[in-house]
């Protein structure tokens, strides 16, 4: 999970809590200093206050309800050629090298497309990560 931006979340962008509760409303008042930022859980009806840093707790002692920005999951595909492979000490993905094919295309279609044609493709793979 990412830290919790005051800024991010203001600006609408998606907070969540440790574990994986999203905040529906957030709201920030400077004056109610050490717990300036006012927040409501999905699925609750109470409001919980937070330092500026998203902590539930003032001394930065973990909580269970800790704000959180929300990683969002990117997906992409990237052409596997048979010089990629290794088997030096069992087989081994070696992505390291521009020649060997390391772009992740949006999809499928645009990996077909970008394929080389001088290499022997032997999978495009699909990868998921969060970003």
């Amino acid at each position: 999970m990412k830290p919790f931006n005051l800024k991010d979340a203001l600006a609408g962008k998606p907070v969540v809590n440790r574990d994986g509760t999203r905040v529906t409303q957030i709201a920030y008042f400077p004056a109610a200093d050490p717990y300036p930022v006012y927040a409501l859980l999905e699925g609750s009806e109470a409001v919980d206050s937070f330092t500026e840093l998203g902590n539930y707790f003032s001394q930065n002692q973990a909580s269970g309800v800790d704000l959180f920005m929300a990683s969002t999951k990117k997906t992409g595909f990237v052409n596997i050629y048979r010089e990629n492979i290794r088997e030096e000490n069992g087989p081994t993905l070696n992505m390291g090298s521009s020649q060997l094919g390391h772009t992740i295309h949006p999809n499928v279609e645009v990996a077909d497309a970008k394929k080389s044609d001088t290499k022997e493709r032997i999978a495009v793979v699909k990868i998921t990560w969060e970003a």
